[in-house]
């Protein structure tokens, strides 16, 4: 009976400590999003909301609609996101402040295309309303953090450093970013990638191999991408 007792108590300490570090993660991307470093944060927010330590979150939504539409080429498809938003979270509140997601959308978008009769359409049960598209025309939440993820996928980000969570380091021979990159992209454990410049880390240039996907920070030593 005691083991018993003991193990739950170990399973249970295990989940807090899991469920802490996934709020320090949110708040870390919560603190990029809020500096406007908006084209850096936008991959790991949609990891974040894809991974079993994210789901259906109203803030994580949020960001990850308003990054897109920060990022000229994806502006479309923010605008969709966030109008997908208003029947996935009918009550919508950020840092405990409500949020007229309408104005939002206005703001960022201009003028609202979906009819007010399908804007107030409902969406049945609470589970339901996951990843549900607002109307015909409008692609769900899922398949845009999908199209998302394909076209920013080991996309470069110059004098970006993601210093942390490495596994794997190594020099290489010629100063080619793309030396760096497919060796992340030809690792299934690889998450991320960090290319630093000749001179800053010795005569050579050096790969970093990441197991996670480390914040970004500003850094002309380096060139980073996210898998």
């Amino acid at each position: 009976m005691c083991s018993r007792s003991i193990l739950c108590i170990l399973l249970l300490f295990a989940a807090s400590k899991s469920a802490l570090r996934a709020q320090d993660n949110l708040d870390d991307l919560k603190a990029e999003w809020r500096s406007g470093k908006y084209q850096t944060v936008l991959q790991p927010l949609i990891a974040y909301r894809d991974s079993a330590r994210g789901g259906a979150d109203f803030e994580v939504d949020y960001m990850i609609g308003t990054s897109m539409c920060h990022w000229p080429d994806f502006k479309a498809n923010g605008c969709d996101y966030l109008r997908s938003m208003r029947n996935m979270y009918p009550s919508p509140r950020f840092d405990g402040r409500p949020v007229n997601l309408r104005q939002v959308t206005q703001s960022n978008c201009g003028p609202d295309p979906v009819s007010a009769a399908t804007d107030e359409s409902a969406v049945a049960g609470v589970d339901a309303k996951v990843d549900r598209a607002s109307s015909a025309r409008t692609k769900s939440a899922a398949d845009i953090r999908n199209e998302i993820k394909q076209n920013l996928s080991m996309a470069l980000e110059l004098n970006m450093d993601r210093a942390g969570q490495d596994y794997r380091d190594f020099d290489l021979n010629e100063a080619r970013v793309d030396l760096c990159r497919d060796a992340c992209a030809n690792d299934s454990g690889c998450r991320a990638f960090t290319y630093v410049r000749p001179s800053y880390q010795g005569a050579n240039a050096r790969c970093w191999l990441k197991s996670g996907i480390p914040k970004a920070a500003a850094n002309d030593c380096c060139i980073s991408g996210v898998k």
